[in-house]
């Protein structure tokens, strides 16, 4: 995975998290979260299982979960 394919997913993630009508978090179904990235162009869809994958693993795709604090006291959405 290239470094822009990782920023760009971070970015789309992010970006979910700080909508509106996401500020309650949601949970995507596996098929739900390829077929929304499959919509943003950033992402080769070559990597979207991937990228599910991922999510799956971190947060069981819910976009609500915060990670503990990073080193610089931020802390990731949806991680």
């Amino acid at each position: 995975m290239s470094p822009l394919s990782v920023a760009a997913f971070l970015t789309v993630l992010v970006y979910c998290t700080l909508l509106p009508q996401q500020t309650e978090g949601k949970i995507y179904g596996e098929c739900e979260l390829a077929q929304y990235l499959a919509g943003k162009s950033v992402i080769n869809r070559s990597e979207i299982p991937t990228w599910v994958c991922i999510a799956s693993k971190e947060s069981t795709r819910n976009s609500h979960k915060k990670s503990p604090k990073n080193k610089n006291g931020s802390k990731d959405h949806g991680f």
